[in-house]
């Protein structure tokens, strides 16, 4: 009899509203997750460090032994700076100016800019580097993005990233970011506590407050629920994300 009864029990189901409403539902998910996608992003300049370390470093107690010259220049130690720079927004950013400058005591040696067809102009001052492009386009759209190589003589953490323009301006990922990281924790971590204590107590008491079943599927179900799965999918999607963008970090850093 209870192998009998599930058939007639999906088909009773099929004629109620409950498909119409979860499907519904599914809908407007799907539905908002494209307009944010699709949505018009402001013009960001993104210099995203791929790797800061150095690639020579002499011994204090070894240093007078040890001459080391950098196109006729001694040099006490010598570190490289790789990055990425991309337009994160959704239209083209018109002729960018922005400028890396290391810490006090570094001196940068040298720049590469690559594609070398893209003409770049670079300006070396000190511990600082001025970039200009002729224009970079969408990331998205056109998968554009300009590689930088520093060389540098002394310690290059941490980077400051400056410049802006009209309708644009310059985000700045660090090759290690603690206070990303600490806040994405941290923003997990409120999550669980919210999500927790509601899947284990809100959604039963509701549930029987309203004489919902455990296996009901309509729109009371589903707005009796909304408190949890709303946050729920919020978190996942944000985690989603940033394990994504871990996970670029790493190929780029396995490169």
């Amino acid at each position: 009899m209870g192998a009998q009864a599930s058939p007639d029990t999906l088909l009773h189901w099929l004629y109620t509203n409950a498909p119409a409403a979860w499907l519904s539902a599914l809908a407007a998910a799907v539905a908002f997750l494209l307009a944010l996608r699709s949505r018009k992003k402001p013009r960001r300049l993104v210099v995203r460090e791929v790797r800061n370390s150095s690639v020579v470093r002499i011994w204090p107690s070894v240093r007078h032994k040890i001459k080391m010259e950098f196109e006729d220049r001694t040099i006490k130690s010598l570190a490289q700076v790789e990055a990425e720079v991309f337009n994160e927004g959704s239209e083209t950013i018109e002729g960018p100016n922005f400028t890396l400058t290391l810490p006090d005591g570094c001196v940068v040696l040298d720049i590469a800019v690559s594609p070398e067809e893209f003409q770049a102009g670079t300006v070396i001052d000190g511990h600082s580097v001025s970039i200009s492009l002729p224009y970079l386009n969408a990331v998205r759209e056109h998968k554009q993005v300009v590689k930088l190589s520093v060389l540098a003589d002394g310690d290059t953490e941490p980077i400051k990233v400056s410049g802006s323009g009209a309708g644009w301006s310059v985000r700045h990922f660090p090759v290690t970011d603690p206070g990303s990281d600490l806040k994405h924790l941290m923003w997990l971590g409120a999550a669980v506590a919210y999500l927790l204590p509601m899947g284990i107590w809100y959604i039963p008491f509701i549930f029987r407050r309203y004489g919902i079943g455990e296996n009901e599927m309509s729109w009371r179900a589903l707005a009796a629920a909304a408190p949890v799965l709303v946050p729920g999918a919020v978190a996942a999607f944000a985690s989603v994300r940033w394990s994504v963008r871990d996970v670029r970090l790493l190929k780029n850093k396995v490169r």
